[in-house]
């Protein structure tokens, strides 16, 4: 197996698409996502049992910090394999 370097931008377009992709995902895109009408959620990481470890991503700053979450444990669980 081939490891890809993946390279993720935060910016404003991208989070609304973010946004969007959620809504589509769940099957809830007759909401719409723009520049003044977002909403938030919380992400609870993928090896947490605890609802107390989610992170509330209200925000564009949140929405960084979370991919860079993501991004850190996808490393470290490719390095320790």
């Amino acid at each position: 197996m081939k490891d890809k370097e993946v390279i993720f931008h935060v910016s404003a377009p991208s989070y609304l698409e973010f946004l969007t992709t959620i809504l589509a995902k769940h099957d809830k895109s007759l909401y719409k996502v723009t520049e003044k009408k977002r909403y938030t959620f919380k992400y609870l990481p993928g090896s947490s049992r605890s609802r107390t470890e989610a992170i509330d991503v209200n925000n564009q700053n949140d929405y960084a910090e979370m991919a860079k979450k993501i991004i850190s444990q996808n490393l470290m669980s490719k390095s320790l394999n």
